[in-house]
């Protein structure tokens, strides 16, 4: 598993352009054709009013994540 972590990590930096790149993309072009229940934003709500645990999952992984530890 290190080797392939070791592969992929000089890739980060493209990997995350990427998905930035994707979502102005998706949100320029739902915007400028008028489809405005298309944006992330919409998407996410929508997503979260049919599954009201994700966003709570979410913020106990974040939680977890950033608490900070005392050693």
């Amino acid at each position: 598993m290190p080797m392939i972590a070791s592969l992929v990590a000089p890739w980060y930096p493209v990997l995350w352009s990427i998905w930035i790149l994707a979502g102005l993309t998706l949100e320029v072009y739902a915007l400028w054709n008028g489809l405005y229940s298309a944006t992330l934003s919409d998407i996410v709500w929508e997503i979260t009013t049919h599954y009201p645990l994700l966003p709570l999952a979410f913020g106990l992984l974040m939680g977890h994540f950033f608490w900070q530890r005392v050693v």
